[in-house]
């Protein structure tokens, strides 16, 4: 059972590590069309998004086939995907962001690693949320990895109903900070 949880924690960092290794370098890698040709420069954050997003429903998919046959399916396991792609406001927010930010620091793709090291340990990936103490557990929460981790072992491994008041506070959290840094994205933009 440790592999099935290590393998969704792990799923949801990854998909979280792909957009933040690639989010400070969408605008300087795509030079030609910032500057030959105009291209809505948005459509970058959404498309490494939802490339990461695919990626990251491919290795739902395999977690879910590894899930059916150690322990057999569960009743809310066709919720994961549902569960996996409410993090999309929160993961285009922080592509605007590190994508904006990253015009003005190049070396913003070296803090990338640390950052999604920091993810992982300091979310509930390697250990269960329960193991810590009550007042550990709010700051926890706070991580964005944590709210999709959690509910997602829920409906796969625990058979249970997702935490549906909990990922519609995520969703719209990240909603929230998609549309600000969607703002800074467009500021920066039009310098």
């Amino acid at each position: 059972d440790f592999a099935l949880q290590l393998f969704a924690g792990l799923l949801v960092v990854q998909v979280f590590a792909e957009v933040l290794s690639r989010a400070p370098r969408l605008i300087i890698d795509q030079a030609h069309l910032v500057k030959k040709v105009v291209f809505p420069l948005p459509l970058l954050a959404w498309i490494a998004t939802l490339s990461a997003l695919v990626i990251g429903t491919i290795y739902l998919m395999i977690f879910l086939l590894a899930s059916a046959l150690w322990q057999g399916i569960e009743g809310y396991s066709v919720l994961a995907p549902i569960v996996l792609w409410l993090s999309l406001p929160m993961l285009l927010a922080a592509s605007w962001f590190f994508a904006a930010l990253g015009t003005f620091v190049r070396d913003l793709q070296q803090i990338a690693s640390p950052l999604v090291t920091l993810l992982s340990f300091l979310g509930p990936v390697f250990y269960p949320l329960q193991a810590l103490p009550e007042a550990m557990r709010a700051w926890v929460w706070l991580n964005p990895v944590t709210v999709p981790m959690e509910n997602l072992r829920a409906c796969v491994l625990l058979g249970q109903s997702p935490d549906w008041l909990a990922l519609a506070l995520y969703a719209f959290a990240g909603l929230g900070l998609a549309l600000l840094a969607a703002q800074y994205f467009l500021r920066v933009q039009s310098r």
